[in-house]
């Protein structure tokens, strides 16, 4: 049975009225403003990082900071129907952009690496640049709120959508998605268990510590309507997740203990690699990022070890 969890199937209440739409209005100001991309603790702390980094390393790690992370999403597959149609709307889309005469870098690019044809797209536009400074990439940027919120997409950063990749899902797995908000890698888990194309009969737990979080996490894999009956949201910590039994086939009064077939532990970060998205971490920084996160790393990947 599940009754050790918090089963979580509530939906996010946005603000509304002029508070609500006072603080989206500060957010906006927010992004788009400057952001002096200096930290003094974190130039410090990795000069000493000698036996780490290389001399002339950090240099080149840290340029790689400043910059902007590219627009990246994945077609979502649950729908094979609908993945295509969307598919083609892209396309249509990175031709406008083409016929435009904007510069390569900021013309919409599918990754070639990623399975499955117009699956994986990205961008070097930001969304100021989308949504306000330029007209010809508008489209994509109408495109992208309305096919996020309808499923057809996901948005997710290139390095995020490896890990399931190299899991090998199958519809009759059981999976453990231990830190698993925002969610993009959880509906990628289970988009991977249907496409087989055959009944699904296992199952994706996906779990995060942070009740908060795990609003999110419900509002992401709802998106994915067709599978979301095959999930379970928890709401506990991974260094402690409990052992799950169920009634055993052949003797149904009996339980019996159910291992997971595969488990993704994408532990909580401590922020060092994050410069990029979270620009305010310019000005807070401090290697207790790094210490403070460290034992609850060790709890999330080691507890589930013995269950693979």
């Amino acid at each position: 049975s599940y009754s050790f969890c918090t089963l979580l199937t509530f939906d996010i209440k946005m603000g509304r009225g002029r508070r609500g739409k006072a603080k989206q209005a500060k957010n906006d100001n927010w992004k788009y403003k400057t952001i002096d991309k200096t930290c003094v603790l974190l130039d410090k702390y990795y000069a000493q990082q000698k036996e780490v980094i290389k001399e002339g390393e950090w240099e080149q790690i840290l340029e790689t900071f400043k910059k902007p992370l590219l627009t990246t999403f994945r077609v979502s597959t649950s729908c094979e129907k609908t993945a295509a149609e969307t598919v083609a709307k892209i396309r249509k889309i990175q031709s406008d952009m083409k016929e435009s005469g904007l510069p390569d870098h900021q013309i919409l690019e599918e990754v070639m690496w990623f399975p499955g044809e117009g699956r994986c797209w990205q961008v070097d536009l930001s969304k100021k640049e989308m949504s306000r400074d330029i007209p010809a990439a508008r489209p994509l940027y109408d495109f992208l709120l309305s096919a996020t919120e309808s499923g057809r997409i996901s948005r997710q950063e290139v390095v995020s959508m490896i890990p399931p990749l190299f899991m090998d899902v199958q519809p009759h797995h059981m999976v453990l998605d231990t830190c698993a908000a925002p969610g993009s890698k959880t509906a990628q888990l289970m988009e991977s268990m249907a496409a087989q194309g055959t009944d699904i009969t296992g199952c994706v737990i996906a779990n995060d510590m942070d009740s908060k979080r795990c609003d999110v996490l419900v509002k992401q894999t709802q998106r994915q309507r067709e599978l979301y009956p095959n999930m379970i949201v928890t709401n506990h910590n991974a260094g402690l997740f409990p052992m799950i039994s169920i009634p055993d086939p052949e003797n149904p009064t009996q339980l019996i203990r159910k291992q997971f077939d595969r488990i993704l532990c994408d532990v909580v970060c401590s922020g060092d690699g994050t410069f990029r998205k979270s620009l305010d971490l310019w000005g807070r920084w401090t290697p207790a990022f790094g210490t403070s996160t460290h034992k609850p790393q060790c709890q999330s990947t080691s507890r589930p070890a013995p269950r693979t």
